[in-house]
């Protein structure tokens, strides 16, 4: 993916838009970015995850105290949902269901068409017919990958440092320094959804579900072709963990 920047970023136009930021660092940035990743990520070698019989390791459903958890993170991203949509596509994403109709699926839109019509299906039944807006809709099913995003998080970290309570608090921490929290936060874009589900990918690759794992990336790919780019990531994971 870094050197997916990189070389974008050597030839930055409207075709790699969105993945040609790194044109604005000097090359000698670049390239040393690019040295650091590699030198950091080649190394590393994961151990051979176990099958296991069920999704969670000990449970087939988590703990209680961890739907409370997840119900107060729900909360908050909806209590503190975001207000503005000046920047990215929220303007646009607003306009599309006005009159509660669903946008013609071209041009663009094809790449996220099965976000739009999740989004359309739980606007229209779950929101509109309380006058719920358009925001709203965005507002509760970003929460709701927001949550679902932490999970992922939560057993990515719990499998990589199963004794080292500190470093997985500091991974989940982590994520929220991530641009996916301004999505979590009720955002109007079309990522939320399937930055969870690539999330649940990784997270049930690396605990030894692999068809869960490419479960998940299908559904995202579904949601938005941008997860077809994810695949190296798998593949990757895939590999080290040999």
């Amino acid at each position: 993916i870094c050197l997916g920047h990189f070389l974008s970023a050597l030839s930055p136009s409207i075709r790699t838009w969105g993945i040609d930021y790194w044109s604005e660092i000097p090359l000698w940035g670049r390239s040393l970015l690019l040295l650091l990743v590699a030198a950091v990520v080649l190394p590393i070698r994961l151990r051979r995850t176990e099958r296991i019989a069920g999704v969670f390791e000990k449970r087939v459903w988590p703990r209680p105290a961890s739907w409370v958890a997840a119900g107060v993170v729900f909360v908050v991203f909806v209590a503190l949902r975001s207000q503005g949509y000046s920047y990215g596509d929220g303007y646009s994403f607003r306009s599309y269901f006005v009159g509660g109709g669903l946008p013609s699926l071209s041009g663009n839109l094809v790449l996220m068409s099965g976000d739009l019509v999740a989004h359309w299906i739980f606007y229209r039944v779950a929101v509109m017919p309380f006058d719920g807006t358009v925001e709203i809709a965005y507002a509760l099913i970003s929460a709701l990958a927001g949550v679902a995003s932490l999970a992922a998080i939560s057993q990515i970290a719990r499998r990589i440092f199963p004794k080292d309570r500190g470093a997985r608090w500091t991974v989940i921490a982590a994520g929220f320094s991530s641009g996916m929290a301004a999505l979590w936060f009720g955002h109007v874009e079309a990522y939320s959804l399937v930055g969870a589900a690539l999330l649940w990918s990784v997270a049930f690759l690396i605990k030894g579900r692999n068809s869960w794992a490419w479960g998940m990336w299908i559904v995202a790919c579904g949601l938005h072709l941008l997860a077809v780019a994810f695949l190296p990531v798998l593949g990757t994971l895939v590999w080290l963990a040999r």
